[in-house]
């Protein structure tokens, strides 16, 4: 029996409201924004600590599709993004579980968030695999009260994404179960991008 696969699911229907334009394809480090994120599920992939990607997007965007695309990754389409973050995880899971039925776990990352490393994706699959979970995420020591991402989750968990509603993920359900998260403490901070000033702010810092 090979070791349990765990695949990469980069959220990306946000409507960027706060933003102004699609965030995800502003400039950052002469890249669109999402580049980042989807190099590290890639890299991930290629080095075996992921088994493939996808990402969940709205349709109608050839300029975002073609950078999926260019990464590697399947796309999943979300007709309905003002049915917010919950919805698109459920798609997500859902394609998941019906294109890879080999999936044990998906690692959940956030499309505006181009701070994630590929050595954080492996110290969490490793972690996933000695027994952690059913769901594990890290803690970011320089802003410890944020929540972090990504988020791995045990597929012996996804159907509790039925309960979710709005824009609100997992976190308001493991604030309420905490026993089911197993915390890991890293280095530094990985802010999401919401305006131009947080953009602004990152590239300065970078």
């Amino acid at each position: 029996m090979g070791m349990p696969a765990v695949y990469g699911v980069v959220l990306a229907a946000g409507r960027s409201s706060r933003f102004g334009s699609n965030k995800l394809l502003a400039t950052y480090r002469g890249k669109p924004l999402i580049e980042p994120v989807l190099a590290t599920v890639a890299h991930s992939t290629t080095s075996g600590w992921l088994s493939g990607g996808l990402a969940v997007a709205v349709p109608g965007n050839p300029d975002l599709d073609r950078v999926i695309a260019h990464a590697g990754l399947g796309k999943i389409d979300n007709d309905e993004p003002e049915a917010g973050l919950s919805h698109s995880l459920r798609l997500a899971l859902d394609a998941l579980g019906n294109v890879f039925p080999d999936a044990d776990g998906a690692l959940i990352f956030m499309g505006d968030q181009p701070g994630v490393r590929s050595s954080l994706v492996q110290k969490m699959v490793a972690t996933w695999r000695d027994g952690a979970g059913p769901f594990v995420r890290p803690r970011y020591l320089d802003d410890p009260s944020a929540p972090g991402h990504p988020v791995l989750i045990d597929r012996e968990v996804w159907d509790l994404a039925g309960s979710l509603s709005g824009d609100a993920g997992f976190g308001p359900l493991l604030k309420q179960y905490p026993e089911l998260v197993t915390i890991l403490d890293v280095p530094g901070t990985n802010p999401d991008i919401d305006t131009p000033d947080d953009l602004h702010r990152l590239a300065e810092r970078s």
